[in-house]
This record gives C-alpha cells, structure tokens and sequence, in this order.
C-alpha cells in the first residue's frame, strides 16, 4: 500500500517566504511567488501517494535564490523531466544559471521575468538533457570577456559554428554536449543547442519555429535572443556579421506561424497563442511577416454555440493537411487566430462530429463554421491554398560580411579537424581486433558513431564475451542517432538483460527476434537502461507470469499506470524508467513503456508505424493495445487500393498524397514506409477497418496548392479501391525574361564550355550554391533523390560556387549527384549580376540561386533561397517544355 505524505499548505509555504525574507529573492514579485507556490503545490499532489519522494530535493541547504530558482523550476515543470531526472540536475542548472547572472556584466540588467522565462530554464524545445551549461560555462565565460551583450551574442554563435553545422537527421533531438559530439545536427537540434549555449553565459534565448511553411514543405528552426531590452533574431550555429540576419529571413517574411515555446506562466507583453499549466506558446509571427487576426464562432447543425470545440489551423505540407495550431473555442463558442497573410484550412470537432473551410486570411474577418458532419461521409471537396506573396527584399547588410566569411573559414576548419581525428578503417580494426566475416559491419557502425566511436567500441569490446552476434545485429537495429549518443553501458543492458520469448521461436523467427524483442528502440524515446530497471522491479513469480500469459502485463499496466494526457509533457517521451517511478504516462510514453516491458520479459511488441499504437504477439497472432479505450483486440483489418491511372506523373506519398484515419473527431495521417511509400496503384494497403480521408496536392511554382480530399471507409476484408484524384489548376508556361549576357564556362577541370557546348538539349540549369547552408544542402539533397529523373533528360546542369562561400561541394556529393553535373572553377559572379538583370523581381542575394534557360536565352524557371521542392520544379518545367 502506498503512504499518503502530507502536501504542505499554501500558507506554510507562504510563511517560509517570509522566514527567508532576510536574503534576496530571485522572485522579488509576490504575486509572482505565490502563482509558483501554488503550482509547485499542484506538482506536489499530483505526485503525493507515489512512494518516490520526487521533492526531496529541496530538504537540502541552500541560498533562497537558489530556493527561489529552484521552485520556479519544479513548479512549471514537465513530468517528463520531474520523472527522468535526479533533483541534483536541476540543483545545478539553477545554480549555473544565478552564477552567470552574478558574473557576467549584463547579468544584474536583465529583468527578473525575462531571466527567470528565458536564462533560467534548461531546456527550449524537445531536447534531450545533460550537464552541458555546467561542462562550458568556464570555457564561455573567457570567450565573451570584455564584451557587451551584443558582442558576446555574436561570439557565442560563432563558437556553435565551431562545434555544431547542419546536416539533416531523425526527429529525436540530441543532447547539447551529444550534438557537439557528433558536430553535426538538424535546425532544431541546432536551435537547442544555441540556446543553451546563450542561456549559459546569462544571455536571454528562446528557440523560435514556424511548425510548416506555407509556400513550400518542410519547417524550419533559429533562435531570438534578449540584448539591452529587445528581441533579436539570429540563425543557430550560423554566424553573421549582425543580429537581425539569416538566409531565413526572406522565407518568414512569407510564413503563416512562427511560434515560441516558453518555459512557465510568462506574462510579458507580447501576443499568447496558448497558455498551459507548465508554459506559454508565444505567437511572434508578427516580428518577421504582415499579419492579421481572424475571429471564429463555432457552432453545431441548430445554430447553438459548440464550447471546448478544437479547431486546427493547416497548411498543405509534404502531403498533408499539416497542422500548425490547435485552438479551443471558449464557453460562447468563439476564438480568434492570428496568421501570416496567406490560406489555412480549419478543422473544428467536438470529438465526434466535424466541420471545416478554407479561409483567405487577408479578406477574413469573421468566420462561421459548423460541425455537422460524421465520419462517414462519403464525398470529397476540392480548394486551392495560396501562401503569402513574396514581398520585395529586404536589402542585405554587406559590411563586415569579408571579416566574417574569413572568420567562417576558419571556424569550418577547426570543426573539420574535429571529425578527421574520428578513427579510419585501420584503427577501427586495431581497436575491435578480428570478427572476422563481419569485420566490414563493425567498421560501417563504428564510422557511423562519429564523435561517440569510443562508446561503441567499448560496447563492441564488452559485448563480445557475452554474444558476438547480438552485439552486432543489436546496433545494426538501432538508429543512425543512437550510434552516435548511446553509452556503452546502455547498450550493454540490453544485450545482457535481453531474453527470447521462446528458444525454438526465435530461431525460427530470429529477424523478428531481432526487431522486436532485442531491439531497445521504440519510437523516438531517448534509450535508457530499462531492462535492468524491470528485471528489477518485478517478482520473480510476475515475470514468470507475464512470460506464460503476456496479457496478464497488459492487465497490470491498465491498473497501475494513470493514463494523464492532459498534463504538458513538452513534447519529449517519459522514459519506460520514468513510467515505472512515477506511475503515471500520457498516452505515447504509456505505449512506448508497454512495448519496452513487454521485450524486456521476451514477449515479442512494436509500435504500429502506421499509426503508432502498440501490438504485441500472443498465440502466435498480433493484437492491438489501446490504452484510451482499456481495449486489447485484434484489429478486424480491410485494404485499399489506389488507382492512380489517367495521371500524367506518379505522385510520391508523403510529398503529394497521404492517407489519414479518423480517431477523435481528427484524421490522422498514416505514415507509410517502405513498398508502401513507393506503392504505385498495382498493390494493396492492410488498414484497420475504420473510415479515413485521402488528401492530394501538386505544388505549383509560386507555393499554391490546389488540393483534394476524398473520404471513404475500409471494410473488413473487402478493398476499397480509391482513384487517386488532383485539382488540376492550369499553369501557363511563363518566360520570365530574355539572358542576353556571357555563356562562358569553366569548369574545374580548366575546360572552357562556351554555349554550344552546353546545350546538348534544348534547356540549360545555372545553379549557385552556398554549400555549407542549410537551403544550398536541400537543394543538392533533392538533386541526388531525382539523379535518375535529371540524368535522362540529360541536359547541362552548371553548378556555380556562390561569391561568399566557404565551401566547396564535398566529394562524396559530387559523386551521387548526375552524371550530367558540371561542376564551376570559380562563382561566376559576371553571370549571376546579369541573370539578375533578366527580371526586375530576380533577387540573387540569397542561395541558391537557381534558373532553367532555353538555348534563345529564354528564362523558364527562376527561384532565389530557401525552397524545398526545387528540383522537382525544374523538372517539371523542363517536362512542360519538351512536351512543346
């Protein structure tokens, strides 16, 4: 039985307050104090009869500033931190924090709610945690001495473009000192890893995103950071001469949401999206891009006001009606949305019937919108969503721009000096010794580890004397992220403590075995040791239970897990650890603890990548765990095909269609892998029986989406065969200007290519390109994913260094990118100055630069920065052409 601890009263913790009023406060607003009291005590009862005493922490001596420091984090806390970290972390991070508030100049200068909100916390987003403010802060702290705060800004960003560059990854955010391991990481990884590198030396930050542009796929991440009593922006990892400057500033001119997540109840004067118990998402689209609220009223079939009704805002991104926020209508049935000035479309249920519409932003004031309809509906609708227009550019500062390429330099020098210290093939060898046939799988994952080569050398080294064949198909399993920030010791755990299900079971279903059962990863949780943490927990006679009747495990979880999914986890995963201590999970950390229980006692589980509910193998058949609805079942299933003859292109899942199932007044997309993604109309999809929504688009040039959804149902064992369907706007092939300037060319190689050489057919791709940015690597990223496409029509495609850049292609690009690239000695600056007289609206100050010409001279294509899907343009306004 569990011992009720008693939950100390408001009034004595507002008495301690006053006992302690002899120190300074870092809380110096009362009103302030008593809202953290009063969440720490809500915080305290949510926990009250786990027999874990998560507040022991604050029985410890300490300053009350640091008392203050460390209630303020407690209180706002996400549980998915309360639960996975020992109080002594954050003990620290507090203690970092006032520290760099005391030493650094600027510290005593920032406004209490701003350095609580925006120094204070040790977390921005979704990352993973670890000492990383502890581990640099001397190392920061000499960096930026004798600086003012705008200096110090500028140099820390310059010290992540040392450490960090982008590179696209998974959507599992890495810890700060990991990322700095590996040198390398996406925008948000990026974002994280700035932020905390500001936070440490004192300097307020705050991770900043738009969750999908409108105008083309993809989202993107920067940082704000707080100098003398303003906001400014700067891209992460990414240095320029000044604040306020970043390739993306052009793109979120044109963005329909850019949000900020904010740790705690902030109250400062800027505009709230949403508020939660454990922090406030700010709306500062308003900073980067023209704007305008729009009112909703949410109502049903009589005409009555709809309360707590939740209402999506979408935007057309990689095949999907991608939501960018989720609102609740107010007792009255209203809410209000501000946006960019572009198209949304809107989703409003009350979680069994819906309604929605498209709303052009711009000419909108008020909107009605009516649920009314159920799932069941058999019909479709067809709109077109216009982003925001491109707005002239700003123009670009170029002084200091010299200095800081040649500081740019050298920074990739030092970081490339980095990852050449990683061991090659040779020393790989020397350190493993003979494996003999799978000596060529070891040195592949080991290169892969990158910075963290010597944690999987050491697990490879251990691993061996226990099973040599597990060692290597265990990390073979694992993603590419987890090779390069697992410990040996967590590897090691779930190879010691891995168990089959049965000897002659997993013999003869051994990649199943491997997958699910051996496999630590569940979905994209951190891995932890959580094989010896159950082994541990549990009874010798309830492991021996869960063994011989694996649902008599998902009985005990339905009992002794409180499913809480109202509760803020900031979108991180509890871990199956963290699950286990604190007994209590939102929906998706209850899953992933189910699945990690159920290897860890031998019993085959996964995570549906379809729709991310749990399945687990009892008398030899799958069964489906829904925790929502206390249900195991085996899902009745039905199919659907997809007929996509008449097209005249084979449309790409994910990027032009997706398929959705409706759950809770939602439809979800299915995430599709494998054949499933490729599936061109000949095959058949397995789905659960239940009714479902197929969405269509094809991008045009400018980011305008004309789309379609069509809804239909999935009977059990029939197919549903559904004819994929488009809404075909007409686009006339424009020419955007007559290239009357130099055609000359020379390549690398020393060739001199004058025009005739270079039209081999009728069209001719110049592309300038800043290798070493983010928009300049999506481009050559989608080059390389369409090579095939490119390399039969087989036209010239010049590849142009960009006047201020760095680098230079990498060699391993070039050797995947067509064949029919030619690849520049020099910018060709002359060239790029008179494409940029072709047409008063080309903008040629950000890259990549890319324009499709015909051998008149005639200016078929033109794009300027950040833009995914430009390749598939191109080849689709080369398609147009030829067709001609």
């Amino acid at each position: 039985m569990y011992r009720i601890k008693p939950i100390p009263s408001l009034f004595s913790i507002l008495l301690i307050f006053a006992v302690s009023c002899t120190q300074p406060h870092l809380l110096n607003d009362k009103k302030q104090r008593v809202e953290v009291a009063k969440q720490l005590e809500a915080q305290k009862k949510l926990l009250a009869d786990n027999p874990t005493d998560f507040f022991s922490v604050f029985n410890q001596k300490m300053t009350t500033e640091e008392k203050d420091a460390l209630e303020f984090l407690y209180a706002y806390m996400p549980l998915n931190d309360l639960l996975d970290y020992d109080g002594s972390f954050f003990v620290e991070q507090a203690k970092i924090a006032l520290k760099s508030r005391a030493e650094m100049p600027w510290g005593r200068t920032i406004p209490e709610d701003i350095f609580c909100h925006f120094v204070l916390p040790y977390r921005s987003g979704n990352e993973n945690l670890d000492t990383f403010r502890t581990t640099v802060y001397d190392e920061l702290k000499l960096r930026v001495q004798g600086m003012d705060m705008k200096q110090a800004a500028l140099e820390i960003n310059h010290w992540c473009h040392e450490k960090v560059t982008y590179q696209s990854t998974d959507s599992r955010t890495s810890s700060p000192l990991a990322l700095m391991q590996t040198s390398w990481g996406r925008c948000g990884e990026e974002a994280a890893f700035t932020v905390a590198a500001m936070r440490t030396v004192g300097i307020p930050a705050r991770q900043c995103f738009t969750p999908r542009w409108a105008h083309t796929d993809d989202n993107h991440a920067w940082v704000e950071v707080w100098v003398d009593g303003s906001w400014y922006f700067l891209g992460a990892c990414e240095p320029e001469a000044d604040l306020n400057m970043g390739w993306f500033a052009e793109p979120a001119r044109r963005a329909m949401l850019v949000n900020a997540q904010v740790y705690g109840n902030y109250l400062g004067n800027e505009y709230a999206d949403l508020r939660t118990s454990k922090g406030t998402t700010l709306n500062i689209t308003s900073n980067y891009a023209p704007v305008k609220e729009v009112f909703f009223h949410v109502s049903n079939s009589l005409g009555e006001p709809v309360s707590d009704a939740r209402v999506s805002f979408k935007v057309f991104n990689y095949g999907e009606l991608s939501t960018i926020q989720t609102k609740r209508s107010d007792e009255q049935g209203n809410l209000s949305m501000m946006s960019g000035l572009g198209d949304y479309f809107v989703w409003a249920t009350d979680g069994q019937k819906f309604g929605f519409a498209k709303v052009h932003v711009e000419t909108a004031d008020s909107v009605q919108i009516v649920i009314a309809e159920s799932p069941d509906l058999e019909t479709e609708a067809s709109f077109v969503l216009v982003p925001p227009v491109s707005l002239k550019p700003l123009e670009v500062n170029t002084l200091l721009a010299d200095e800081n390429k040649l500081r740019l330099q050298k920074e990739d020098e030092i970081r490339n000096a980095y990852m050449a210290s990683f061991p090659n093939e040779e020393k790989i060898q020397t350190e493993v010794g003979d494996w003999g046939d799978d000596q060529s799988r070891i040195i592949a994952l080991v290169q892969k580890s990158q910075g963290n080569w010597r944690a999987i050398i050491d697990f490879i080294k251990r691993g061996a004397g226990i099973n040599k064949r597990e060692t290597i198909d265990l990390l073979e399993v694992v993603s590419d992220k987890d090779l390069r920030d697992a410990s040996a010791e967590t590897l090691l755990d779930h190879l010691q403590h891995s168990t089959a299900f049965e000897e002659d079971w997993k013999k003869e279903n051994y990649d199943d075995y491997q997958k699910y059962v051996l496999n630590p990863r569940v979905a994209n949780e951190a891995l932890v040791t959580y094989r010896s943490f159950f082994q541990q927990s549990f009874s010798e006679n309830q492991k021996i239970l869960f063994h011989a009747d694996p649902t008599s495990l998902f009985e005990w979880t339905k009992e002794k897990i409180k499913l809480l999914d109202a509760e803020d986890f900031s979108r991180v995963v509890i871990s199956p650890i963290g699950v286990m201590k604190g007994r209590i999970a939102d929906l998706h950390s209850l899953n992933v603890f189910f699945v990690a229980a159920c290897r860890t006692f031998g019993i085959p589980a996964r995570m549906n990548y379809k729709n991310f509910v749990p399945e687990y193998f009892v008398r030899n058949e799958w069964r489906t765990v829904r925790f929502s609805a206390s249900e195991e079942i085996v899902s009745p299933m039905g199919f659907v095909q997809i007929d996509m003859s008449g097209l005249n292109f084979t449309p790409e899942y994910g990027k032009h269609w997706t398929l959705a199932k409706y759950e809770d007044g939602n439809y979800r997309t299915i995430h599709l892998s494998g054949r499933g993604r490729q599936d061109n109309g000949d095959g058949k999809q397995e789905l659960p029986v239940g009714e479902y929504m197929i969405t269509t688009g094809n991008r045009l040039s400018d980011g305008t989406v004309p789309c379609l959804i069509q809804f239909f149902s999935v009977k059990e064992k029939e197919i549903s065969v559904i004819k994929l369907k488009f809404n075909h706007v007409p686009q006339a092939e424009e020419v955007l200007g007559v290239y009357n300037g130099s055609w000359s060319v020379k390549t690398e190689q020393g060739e001199l290519m004058e025009k005739k050489d270079l039209f081999s057919q009728k069209q001719l791709i110049f592309m300038w390109l800043d290798p070493d940015k983010e928009p300049s690597k999506h481009v050559l990223n989608e080059m390389i994913s369409m090579r095939k496409e490119f390399e039969s029509w087989g036209g010239k495609i010049v590849l142009f260094r960009a006047e201020k850049s760095n680098a230079e292609i990498a060699v391993e690009l070039k050797q995947k990118l067509p064949v029919n690239c030619i690849f520049s000695e020099k910018e060709s600056s002359e060239i790029l100055r008179d494409i940029a007289a072709v047409n008063p609206s080309f903008s040629v100050d950000f890259m990549p630069v890319v324009t499709l010409l015909d051998s008149n001279g005639q200016v078929h294509y033109f794009s300027s920065g950040y833009k995914i899907g430009t390749a598939e343009q191109l080849l689709k306004s080369i398609k147009s052409l030829l067709s001609k």
